[in-house]
């Protein structure tokens, strides 16, 4: 009994958190079956039309990559990005990343990382997806991921700080100091941040446990 707005999602609202999923989807589950309990919540809104940051939107990307390539989207992402990037753990096993029930990893958040393994991620983000003379991100992703696809304000807000400047693919538009600066970052929970600043040729990286980033 999917509604018309709930088939018209696609993988580009979910990225962007523009999917229109209800608040009440994006919570926390112990029992399998996660997909088809975030659907079932429906919509309330028409998919693109307003941005609410919901995981479970990541979370459902990542069920597409599996069930499409057969593998998690951490197994897939390790011949592809960790291993070039040096991101392996010291025993030369893959990061950690949480999964669900289901054992698909959970996409929005629980990805182990220290700084040593984000930097060179955000480096290449720097280099346009180019690491050690090698395309390791397809162009056409990079000009999207990294501009503002959606108002993540949603015409209420002044974009008068960083969480309301735009969002993209996963990344969050930061503010600039002049007119062409391009500057947005990766967030993680609790202040693990990953700030990719373009005008100045610059990588900013850090983890840390703020219960208030805001404040922090």
């Amino acid at each position: 009994d999917a509604s018309d707005w709930l088939k018209a999602i696609t993988i580009h609202h979910l990225l962007t958190m523009g999917s229109g999923l209800k608040p009440e989807s994006d919570g926390g589950r112990a029992e399998p079956g996660w997909a088809r309990a975030i659907l079932a919540y429906g919509c309330d809104h028409e998919p693109g039309a307003h941005f609410a940051y919901n995981s479970m939107s990541t979370y459902l990307v990542s069920c597409m990559v599996q069930k499409v390539t057969g593998m998690t989207v951490r197994d897939y992402l390790v011949p592809r990005l960790f291993e070039p990037l040096g991101m392996m753990k010291p025993d030369g096993t893959p990061p950690d990343w949480d999964t669900s029930p289901d054992g698909v990893n959970v996409g929005g958040w629980g990805l182990w990382l220290t700084c040593a393994q984000i930097a060179p991620f955000g480096q290449c983000l720097l280099q346009k997806g180019v690491w050690d003379g090698k395309q390791l991100l397809p162009p056409e992703w990079f000009a999207r991921a990294t501009v503002s696809q959606i108002d993540n304000g949603n015409g209420e807000h002044p974009h008068d700080h960083d969480w309301n400047m735009g969002y993209g693919y996963q990344f969050w538009m930061c503010k600039g100091d002049a007119p062409g600066a391009h500057r947005f970052r990766g967030d993680g929970a609790f202040g693990q941040l990953c700030i990719v600043d373009e005008k100045r040729d610059m990588v900013v990286v850090c983890t840390s446990g703020l219960s208030d980033l805001g404040k922090g």
